[in-house]
């Protein structure tokens, strides 16, 4: 167990540096550069909720670019890159076929920490801009606030962003086990859906019993909803933990489903 994980690990930062060498994720990371600098604008029409609506503009592009990491991480546009790093690894290391989705998760892990690292630092330049140049509208509504503390408060809603991504890109290898690009984007897009609507449909009180066991089945991406972790009263350290073991539960499920699928029959 120990040596898959430790080869899996070796494989995993060996897909890292092929992706990180393509020019897709090159573009999505200065799109997403690009997108936390007009949060900047996109927040002055807040009409007295423009902090608010900054940070949760912020987690909200973090968690779309997160999602098209995931896909992107999944099954490169040039497939050949990831297959020959596979293959690289496992001749040299004890692989078996079955730890190659774990490896190319943790590969999906690695380029989208760097990812949310650069926006991240991007979105906090921009929350300080948006301070000196709008002070007014900055503390409008929070008189008793300050620029470090609201720094802070975007650190938890970040986090979790990231581990939606985490479980997104499992969602992703599971689906695209033959190398499509199109059954991972598609298979990402209905857990975003899905999973956003199903609980909340479910937490009605006329919900259907086929409602609420299909919320019972699927995550919660509440959990990981900008318009709800930007708001610090309402995030508890139960809530952070929830949706951790929640991220990383159900990605284990989606890795060892992928895991069976790269089987050979």
């Amino acid at each position: 167990m120990t040596h898959t994980l430790r080869a899996s690990f070796i494989l995993g930062l060996t897909i890292a540096r092929d992706c990180m060498g393509r020019s897709s994720i090159w573009i999505l990371a200065a799109g997403g550069a690009l997108a936390m600098l007009m949060v900047r604008w996109l927040a002055i029409q807040g009409t007295g909720e423009e902090l608010d609506l900054f940070k949760e503009f912020g987690v909200l592009n973090l968690g779309l670019g997160g999602a098209l990491a995931a896909v992107l991480c999944a099954v490169p546009a040039r497939r050949v890159n990831m297959v020959l790093a596979a293959e690289r690894a496992m001749q040299t290391r004890a692989i078996s076929r079955a730890a190659l989705p774990l490896g190319k998760w943790i590969a999906a892990g690695i380029v989208s920490l760097a990812l949310f690292a650069l926006w991240s630092l991007i979105l906090i330049l921009a929350l300080v801009w948006f301070e000196a140049s709008e002070s007014n509208l900055f503390y409008y509504l929070r008189t008793d606030t300050s620029l470090s503390a609201e720094i802070q408060s975007l650190a938890l809603p970040i986090l979790l962003a990231w581990l939606q991504t985490l479980l997104l890109a499992a969602v992703a290898l599971s689906a695209s086990a033959s190398g499509s690009l199109i059954a991972a984007g598609a298979a990402v897009l209905i857990a975003l859906i899905l999973c956003s609507i199903a609980p909340t449909y479910a937490s009605m009180e006329d919900a259907s019993m086929l409602m609420r066991g299909l919320a019972a089945l699927l995550p919660d991406f509440r959990f990981y909803s900008a318009g709800e972790t930007v708001y610090v009263e309402r995030l508890s350290g139960v809530w952070f933990w929830g949706g951790a073991v929640q991220a990383l539960g159900y990605a284990g499920l989606a890795l060892s489903f992928a895991a069976w699928r790269a089987q050979p029959r």
